[in-house]
């Protein structure tokens, strides 16, 4: 019989994270999607600061994660900001579900700026000579393209070769970089962290105790609590890489 607690790879190919960000009057509506993820959020404000917020799943990976969306009600109040760490300054993020607090976390940048309407998609490749190919697209066009090794270190643009996302680099890009740049390490950031865990094989956890496969208890809302005590792993996985004319179907405007 096949030992389930022997990982396996998974997922191969390119790991793909779209965000599309609509702004209408004083509401902006964004949707994001990867391998194991989908949602799409809603706020308004009075240009000084958020007063209502909604969210809906589209896709989990843990049944915890069910509340998440709930839980955003709680940023009401958070500041509009050109700093990518106002909501992180508000309200901790691990009482969140990460994935939802780091998409705000940009389009709350993107409100505070005013900006016109947008789509992002972060592309990262398989490791392959020691290098992972990362990349960022504005509405189809190129604006970053840094490349790491296998331990998260920069390997390019030279002039910050052996800078790590794994210690201390969201003060680094913060004192480093400059305007948008910091949004684009703060998107590759998140988005490598995620395409690094999806790909060990999680397949032989389906429908199994969460906790044996998932976040660390307390990192975030579907690992809070006595709730992870009863949360299962869910099949949430869907390959958008392989058709990427679907990536964020289920919004009107992508």
């Amino acid at each position: 019989m096949e030992n389930p607690s022997i990982q396996r790879e998974f997922w191969h190919g390119e790991f793909v994270r779209a965000l599309a960000i609509n702004s209408h009057g004083n509401t902006v509506n964004f949707a994001m999607e990867d391998l194991a993820h989908a949602f799409k959020i809603s706020f308004s404000h009075d240009s000084h600061k958020i007063t209502a917020i909604e969210a809906e799943w589209v896709r989990h990976p843990v049944s915890s994660c069910i509340g998440a969306e709930q839980q955003l009600q709680t940023l009401v109040g958070c500041p509009l900001s050109k700093n990518i760490l106002a909501a992180a300054q508000y309200q901790s993020a691990n009482i969140h579900c990460s994935h939802m607090f780091n998409m705000l976390s940009i389009a709350i940048v993107h409100a505070a700026h005013g900006r016109a309407d947008r789509r992002y998609d972060i592309i990262i490749s398989e490791l392959n000579n020691d290098a992972v190919h990362a990349r960022i697209d504005i509405n189809g066009n190129t604006v970053s393209a840094p490349i790491f090794n296998a331990q998260n270190e920069i390997i390019s643009p030279i002039e910050y070769q052996g800078v790590s996302l794994s210690k201390g680099f969201t003060r680094w890009s913060m004192e480093t970089l400059h305007d948008e740049k910091i949004e684009y390490a703060y998107l590759i950031q998140r988005t490598l962290q995620v395409a690094v865990a999806q790909r060990v094989e999680q397949r032989h956890h389906f429908n199994g105790p969460a906790a044996l496969s998932g976040p660390p208890r307390n990192a975030c809302f579907a690992s809070q609590g006595d709730k992870y005590d009863t949360a299962i792993r869910l099949d949430s996985y869907r390959d958008i890489a392989a058709d990427k004319s679907k990536i964020l179907d289920f919004i009107e405007v992508k």
